[in-house]
């Protein structure tokens, strides 16, 4: 059986890093991330798509420099988002930072 649980998004970041380390300790073999929900995006279009999916986001990035097992984001994401962590994905595989890609700085300067 595989145990997959979820860190609250109401807890802050490091709360949730503690939590999703005891989680790994104790045997969990999925963390699952969210916030997304809670979010009203105060910006239109693919801004506000970004905005939405960025606590999910954060969380998954904070989290995965803490444990080594997988992390399954759940909540906010869209197809914008989706295709923004394809890039990353690609650039990671090929040994690129993402900071050397001006899409995210051209799609939402303020999340950079």
């Amino acid at each position: 059986m595989i145990l997959s649980v979820t860190v609250p998004h109401t807890l802050g970041q490091p709360d949730q890093v503690k939590l999703a380390e005891l989680l790994e300790q104790e045997g969990a073999d999925i963390i699952q991330t969210e916030g997304g929900k809670c979010v009203n995006p105060s910006t239109p279009g693919i801004l506000g798509l970004i905005e939405k999916a960025a606590p999910t986001l954060a969380a998954a990035y904070t989290i995965s420099r803490a444990v080594k097992i997988p992390l399954l984001c759940s909540s906010g994401l869209n197809n914008v988002v989706a295709m923004i962590a394809e890039v990353r994905r690609i650039a990671d595989s090929l040994g690129q930072s993402a900071h050397e890609y001006t899409i995210f700085k051209e799609l939402a300067p303020h999340t950079v």
